[in-house]
């Protein structure tokens, strides 16, 4: 084959596969979804955004959830999925490839509610953006959170009436976490964290615990792991 040839149909290999591999971006869009409650009694939720806004909040309301997406890149699209078995109620929203080469400005913003009625289990999968989750208002028991590239800020405070035991793990960045000072609290901190700023709250080793611990009926129980750049403990 002829070398003039065999450059072209080589440039035209790469620009099709670049093609495939860039990340497109569009007009904005939005999707709004609501999913039921159908009479669940507790509910597991599972989120994975890889770029992106994402926020939480607590509101009173038949529903399990109501969510907003805005978006301008299509495959971001989000996947909803809801069933239900038994008592509890069973939703997982996880955003579509977002791997690629970027060509202009991206936009990626979930903006979620939850009822506060019922207990709930979250388990969240960070990718690289702002996660600003309010959970004063909302029954948690059971919190996972995995952490990529960017910021956290995580409330944890109000009035509780359930026990909450969580977990943060990986990530390279900062996250500010406020805490109750009326409920007891207990925070465990291991790994490569590289600064601790702790507000209100008495560190023994690597545990921070408020004046309420071991006094309340509820209480939370955190643990913080691996490399976040650095954290901050705010009581209020």
């Amino acid at each position: 084959m002829d070398k003039a040839i065999k450059a072209i149909l080589t440039i035209f290999i790469l620009s099709l596969l670049f093609s495939a591999a860039c990340v497109r971006v569009e007009e904005m869009k939005e999707k709004t979804v609501v999913t039921p409650l159908e009479q669940a009694e507790r509910a597991t939720l599972n989120l994975k955004i890889g770029a992106g806004e994402l926020r939480i909040g607590g509101e009173t309301m038949d529903g399990l959830m109501a969510g907003s997406f805005r978006y301008n890149v299509r495959r971001w699209e989000p996947e909803v999925n809801f069933y239900k078995s038994g008592t509890r109620a069973n939703l997982r929203i996880e955003q579509r490839k977002s791997s690629g080469i970027t060509l202009g400005r991206t936009r990626n913003q979930w903006d979620l509610r939850f009822t506060n009625k019922i207990p709930l289990e979250l388990r969240l999968n960070l990718g690289a953006g702002e996660a600003d989750i309010d959970l004063a208002s909302l029954l948690v028991q059971d919190l996972k959170i995995d952490m990529g590239v960017g910021s956290l800020t995580l409330d944890l405070s109000g009035d509780r009436t359930l026990n909450l035991k969580g977990s943060i793990h990986g990530g390279v960045g900062s996250g500010t976490i406020y805490l109750p000072k009326q409920v007891g609290v207990r925070v465990r901190v291991d790994g490569g964290i590289g600064s601790i700023d702790a507000f209100g709250l008495a560190k023994s080793d690597h545990t921070y615990t408020n004046a309420a611990y071991g006094k309340t009926p509820v209480s939370i129980d955190l643990d913080i792991s691996a490399g976040i750049g650095s954290i901050n403990l705010k009581t209020k």
